[in-house]
Parts: structure tokens; C-alpha cells; sequence
């Protein structure tokens, strides 16, 4: 997002398209769920990916329509937005590609970062955010980008989606009368889920203390674990599984904080506003999709198998085992209150 706004920012007449792959797995948002209506692009074109092997030839043929119907366009230029660690080999692969459809311009294409080797002593060193990454490849090819840090996450919620949450929180979700906490207990990788149980019990001394009002937010998959956690905390609501991402985003503009797993749920609380309390397992390097901004905390621990990228842990996700519900709710409570934790 912050990237995307600063090429509206600098290229204020163009016609914008995003190019964007069609992901197989319903599971998994697409780019035109979350940008369609956000004011930033004008026109999406979507190429298959992840297919299966049977599927190959089908998707070259659609893939070589693509890059027909590019080459029809004339487009002026390309902003080269792939995330930072795709390899000097294949970045240049996909610049030919559009050299050979006739684009001739390219932007955030150079210097390209790449996280240190996961053979690097531990602990190890904290990477710039992905958004932070791609703004400073923008900055190396002209584009005026904001401070590092301090890029635009809105994606410009309209009032009309705001308006159309006003029946779900009439009906079920108490926005204007309780101080909601989003929860976000689920994650499509194993490896990044902190154990149910903990959250059961940082909100459970939320409700309990300070009345809060939990809300489950997440995919369809996190519903039933979400169903079981309200059942106990005996009151609270789950979302997961009915909003689309946009919707998503508006209902925790209206929550005080976002609590849970590093998925897709807390970048939406970043966008959103909110402050996030993040529990990050230690698979991938510190920072690299930390929730962007101000005010959040997060929680990982440095241990000696860090940066393994893995998506199911061998060991039981022990680095996520690490982290307290105590450390996690003093937290909460802190951006909630202002409370600090009592000495003992």
C-alpha cells in the first residue's frame, strides 16, 4: 500500500493497471479484493499461478494472451513492484519480458533487497519492512517516496462500506457500546500459530479486568476455533469467514486494537489504524512483515533455528511456546489503559 500510493502520488494523470496473478487456493485474498474501489489503480489484468502441473499448458496459452493484450496497450512505463527477494536472475527475466511487449520505462526495478543468508550467525539482524523495501526502490529510480516508516497503509475505505457494516454491528457486534478488541487467533501456516489456549487466557483477563468485548476476525477456516473461544470467554462475537477484506478492514477501524497471530488479519488492522499486539514465531527474519508503523508491539524470540522459513515446525513451534500470555497481556492492557505491569 505505501508503495502504491506513492506511485498515484507522483504519476497523478496516468492510467494505473495492476498486473496481478490469480491465486488457485479460494483461501487466499485477491489483489482486486483489495484494491478495487481503493482509489489507487484504474484497471486490473490477472495471469493464472500456482497451478497444477495438468494445468501448465492451459495457463502458457492464457499467459501468452496476457502479453498480447500488454502489448496491444502501448503502456508508457512498468513499476516493478515483486517483493525484494526475488533473485537477480529472475528479475531481469521478467524485465525482458516486458522489453519484448514494447515497455521501455521501468521504476523500482533497481537494487533489489535481499534478506542476509539464513546462515548467518544468530541472532539474526532485523531487515527493513517489505513496504519500506519497495518504497526505497522507488526512491532509486525517481519516484518521491515518504520517510521510511512513515508510508501510507489507508486503502481507502469509503463511507458507503462503512455504512454497510451499520446491520452486523446493530445485530451482533457491539462497536459503539463496548470496547471490541479484534482477535485473531488462526493462520493458514502452522508454524505461525501461537497455541488457542493463550489466547483463551490473555482475553480472558481482558473480559475480566476491563470488560472488553473480543471479536474473531479471520478466513472461513478460523470460524470454528473462534465459535469455541467466544463459547468460553462467555461473551464476544466471530466475524471470521463473513466479511470480504474490505469489510474486514472497516469493522476493526471500529476496534481499539488488533491481538493475534503475524496473517493477513493484522496487516488489515494496520491498515485500519488500530495498534497491533503481534505474536510472530521466528521462521522469517525480524521485521520483514512486522504490522506496519507506529504504536504496535511485537513479540518473537531469538532462537537457534530462526529464519527457517518453514511452514509446519518440527519442534512444535517452540520459538511461539517462548512467548507468555502474561508479556502479551500486559501489553494489550498498556495500549488499552495505559496500565503498567505490576512489579513482582
Amino acid at each position: 500500500m505505501p508503495a502504491l500510493k506513492a506511485v498515484r502520488n507522483y504519476f497523478t494523470e496516468a492510467h494505473i493497471t495492476i498486473l496481478c496473478d490469480q491465486q488457485p487456493d479460494d483461501r487466499y485474498i485477491q489483489t482486486r479484493e483489495l484494491l478495487d474501489g481503493s482509489g489507487l489503480v484504474d484497471d486490473f489484468i490477472v495471469y493464472p499461478a500456482g497451478r497444477r502441473i495438468q494445468e501448465k499448458v492451459r495457463d502458457v496459452t492464457r499467459l501468452w494472451k496476457t502479453a498480447l493484450s500488454l502489448h496491444r496497450v502501448h503502456y508508457d512505463g512498468l513499476v516493478y513492484l515483486i517483493r525484494g527477494e526475488r533473485s537477480n536472475y529472475l528479475v531481469k527475466r521478467d524485465l525482458l519480458f516486458f522489453r519484448l511487449i514494447g515497455i521501455r520505462r521501468f521504476f523500482g526495478h533497481r537494487r533489489p533487497h535481499f534478506p542476509p543468508s539464513n546462515q548467518a550467525p544468530r541472532p539474526l539482524q532485523a531487515v527493513p519492512h517489505q513496504s519500506d523495501q519497495l518504497l526505497s526502490r522507488l526512491a532509486t529510480t525517481g519516484i518521491p517516496v515518504p520517510p521510511l516508516g512513515d508510508g501510507q497503509m489507508d486503502v481507502g475505505i469509503s463511507m458507503e462500506e462503512r455504512c454497510a457494516l451499520d446491520y452486523l454491528a446493530s445485530e451482533n457486534v457491539p462497536f459503539r457500546t463496548r470496547v471490541c478488541v479484534g482477535v485473531g487467533p488462526g493462520s493458514k501456516m502452522p508454524a505461525k500459530v501461537w497455541p488457542a489456549e493463550r489466547f483463551f487466557e490473555v482475553v480472558s483477563m481482558l473480559i475480566w479486568k476491563h470488560d472488553v468485548w473480543p471479536v474473531v476476525f479471520g478466513g472461513p477456516e478460523d470460524r470454528a476455533l473462534g465459535l469455541k473461544l467466544v463459547e468460553r470467554w462467555g461473551c464476544g462475537s466471530v466475524v471470521a469467514g463473513e466479511l470480504g477484506i474490505r469489510q474486514g478492514i472497516a469493522a476493526l477501524e471500529r476496534c481499539l486494537l488488533y491481538l493475534g497471530n503475524d496473517t493477513g488479519t493484522m496487516h488489515m488492522a494496520a491498515a485500519a489504524g488500530i495498534p497491533c499486539v503481534a505474536v510472530f514465531s521466528s521462521r522469517d527474519y525480524p521485521g520483514n512483515w512486522y504490522p506496519y508503523g507506529n504504536g504496535h508491539v511485537v513479540f518473537r524470540t531469538s532462537i537457534d533455528c530462526e529464519g527457517c522459513m518453514l511452514q509446519v515446525c518440527p519442534k512444535s513451534n517452540s520459538c511461539l511456546s517462548a512467548i507468555s500470555p502474561e508479556d502479551v497481556f500486559y501489553a494489550a492492557e498498556r495500549i488499552l489503559f495505559g496500565k503498567k505491569p505490576c512489579a513482582g
